[in-house]
């Protein structure tokens, strides 16, 4: 780590695994704008195109002076500067419960979308409304990968993986503390996380495709399902690179703290 880096900085320009050719995204939650502006000048020279997420209007606007060209999201409070150019095969559906807050899922679609994902939202649901639950599981049932954010209705996840052969990924969001967790669906820890997942599938149905029969990002969902299985076995291998890259990721922040104050 260079000496004129700080822990911060650090935290902020967490490294994604190599080799899956998603872009890397910047974590601004908490971080000085100062500090936020500089990363994003890195990672734009190195990819060419950056995201950055949990960003305040008052962050936006100093950032703006170090960054040009920058788009802002305030219902996301997100900020980008352009969008990746290579579409991924299929969609993405994203549905939340009706005690999640309208930024997550707004959140989770700008950064999807970003990814390569094309995404569409579903109304917000509640299981105590089953017959107009079931109804919009109709359109919903249309995407490659579904993806639940949920924080009051811990059964909502395990009802919409019930009623879809698409894979299901769950994200709680929220300060309660959870006494179940569902268990009919992939768990993601993060927003950032469940998009890099869908993302994952996607792009691992696009590598067992053959260069020969290539996708349209507007292909029918039930074409791309008939290899979602072989998919899922790839991204459980890739997983395991994650937790690797996360000791890592500790390993630097450990390095960053005074030698005193780590334990």
């Amino acid at each position: 780590m260079d000496a004129a880096q700080t822990v911060e900085e650090v935290i902020c320009a967490v490294p994604m695994p190599e080799g899956d050719g998603l872009p890397r995204i910047l974590n601004g939650h908490g971080k000085r704008a100062e500090a936020i502006g500089r990363q994003m000048q890195q990672l734009q020279n190195d990819q060419g195109h950056v995201l950055v997420t949990g960003i305040d209007p008052g962050d936006y606007a100093e950032i703006r002076k170090i960054v040009h060209g920058v788009q802002y999201h305030a219902g996301a409070k997100t900020l980008k500067t352009q969008e990746t150019a290579e579409r991924l095969p299929g969609s993405v559906g994203i549905i939340s419960d009706t005690s999640v807050p309208s930024s997550a899922p707004e959140e989770l679609s700008v950064i999807a979308e970003y990814l390569g994902c094309y995404t569409f939202q579903i109304d917000p649901l509640s299981v105590t409304h089953l017959t107009h639950l079931m109804q919009q599981m109709k359109s919903a049932s249309a995407a490659s990968v579904i993806l639940v954010v949920y924080d009051e209705e811990t059964a909502l996840p395990d009802v919409v993986a019930g009623l879809t052969d698409s894979p299901v990924i769950s994200i709680r969001v929220g300060d309660r503390v959870a006494s179940d967790l569902p268990s009919g669906t992939m768990t993601a820890n993060s927003l950032v996380t469940a998009a890099y997942s869908a993302a994952k599938i996607l792009k691992s149905v696009e590598r067992i495709r053959s260069l020969q029969h290539p996708i349209s990002p507007f292909t029918d969902a039930g074409t791309v399902d008939e290899q979602i299985h072989d998919a899922l076995e790839i991204l459980s291998e890739e997983t395991k690179s994650d937790r690797r890259v996360n000791n890592v990721v500790s390993s630097e922040v450990r390095d960053a703290l005074p030698s005193d104050s780590v334990p």
